[in-house]
């Protein structure tokens, strides 16, 4: 079924983005990681294969709670994918690092999470902290900078309105 993704992107190159990250998550829920690395190091677009391959990474990190490499892979991602980067896809994964990166302050001991961002986080509604806690405060101010980005970008209320959600709960943390 994995296989039938990729092919599909490859066969629609203007749904291609949608079709190989859809393969990815799925290969990475199945935890079939060798097929995926595979299957991207065997495409014509190396440049491209990179930046899919930093998403893999990026997946990876958030399973682990390894949130500045978490981050600078999804940096990575974002900017190659700018165009391309579904709104949604975006914003879920802002939410993500964004809460992840509450969870890895030190002293922080509870955190409210507004129910809108719930099902994004975790299906089972569980937040725990992070075993690796954040080295450099500075990865804070560059998620807000690219939150406000996106806000800036989305040209959509229902978007607009996750992301300013999403940055009055940073900001009122730091």
């Amino acid at each position: 079924m994995n296989a039938y993704f990729f092919e599909q992107g490859l066969k629609d190159l203007e749904q291609k983005h949608g079709f190989f990250i859809l393969a990815l998550n799925l290969l990475h829920l199945q935890d079939n990681m060798p097929f995926a690395i595979f299957t991207l190091q065997s495409m014509k677009e190396k440049e491209e294969s990179e930046y899919y391959l930093k998403y893999l990474e990026f997946l990876e990190c958030q399973h682990y709670d390894i949130i500045e490499d978490s981050f600078d892979c999804f940096i990575a991602y974002n900017q190659y994918f700018d165009n391309k980067i579904y709104l949604d896809e975006w914003i879920n994964h802002l939410i993500r690092i964004g809460i992840k990166l509450l969870l890895a302050q030190e002293g922080i001991t509870q955190i409210c999470i507004p129910q809108r961002f719930q099902n994004i986080i975790s299906s089972k509604l569980e937040l725990h902290q992070p075993l690796f806690k954040l080295s450099k405060t500075d990865f804070i101010l560059e998620v807000i900078e690219l939150l406000k980005y996106y806000i800036e970008t989305c040209n959509s209320e229902h978007y607009e309105y996750q992301s300013n959600l999403l940055l009055i709960v940073l900001t009122l943390i730091f």
